[in-house]
């Protein structure tokens, strides 16, 4: 059974949605024209999605827990949705499953100090603004960050840490205007392509003592300029 969340200015604290068995195959939380409200202190386990928002604007979740879950969350023609300092792990055989998935989103959401364990995708979006800070993928089997379509969006990263050895995957991106402001990334060689500023750091995924353990790059640009870090 999922907790409905409707109308405005609605608080949610402390609720924790455990689902016995079989990962259950519905959103934990569904946000359907949920405005101006917020869900702080609570969790979602054995679930598909924990987090859905639909219609839904200037909704924020702060400290939440997803755990042995298919997704992350879903945004749904919402716009203002805020997701921060949470985290979530991925459970279920799919092998193709993105965690926040914000491709339908109306206009600019916001995660903040996200942890995402497990998925095959960390991020996925498109033709919409949206900022992604401080956040983590773990034990991904694809990417960190995708975005596709449309060109013109802003995309903002900061201070991520995206794992494997493929982070990105930004299809069109429009360098000047998304923005990469020193984010912290694994990669198995120096950049060749996207928009990248001076003090953005890529950590070499191969390690190897004698040889640098990544490189940092110096002049903005598309790949910008890059110089190795010291030695390990």
């Amino acid at each position: 059974v999922s907790i409905l969340v409707q109308g405005s200015k609605n608080r949610i604290t402390n609720t924790h949605h455990n689902h016995s068995g079989s990962i259950g195959t519905y959103a934990a939380f569904n946000m359907f024209h949920a405005d101006e409200s917020s869900i702080s202190n609570c969790s979602a386990s054995s679930v598909d999605t924990p987090l859905s928002f639909s219609n839904t604007s200037n909704f924020t979740v702060d400290n939440f827990k997803g755990y042995d879950v298919v997704a992350a969350a879903t945004v749904l023609t919402g716009q203002g949705v805020v997701i921060r300092n949470s985290e979530f792990k991925h459970g279920g055989a799919g092998v193709t499953d993105i965690a926040i998935n914000n491709t339908n989103a109306s206009g600019k959401n916001t995660f903040d100090n996200v942890t995402l364990d497990g998925f095959h995708t960390g991020f996925r979006v498109n033709d919409v603004p949206a900022r992604v800070i401080n956040c983590t993928t773990l034990n991904s089997s694809f990417a960190g960050i995708r975005k596709t379509t449309n060109a013109d969006s802003s995309l903002e990263l900061h201070a991520n840490d995206f794992d494997n050895a493929d982070p990105f995957e930004l299809l069109r991106m429009d360098s000047t205007k998304g923005t990469y402001a020193k984010t912290s990334t694994i990669f198995n060689s120096i950049p060749v392509n996207l928009f990248w500023n001076i003090g953005d750091e890529v950590t070499d995924n191969v390690q190897t003592v004698g040889q640098p353990r990544g490189w940092v790059c110096t002049a903005a640009g598309s790949p910008g300029t890059w110089v190795a870090l010291p030695n390990l």
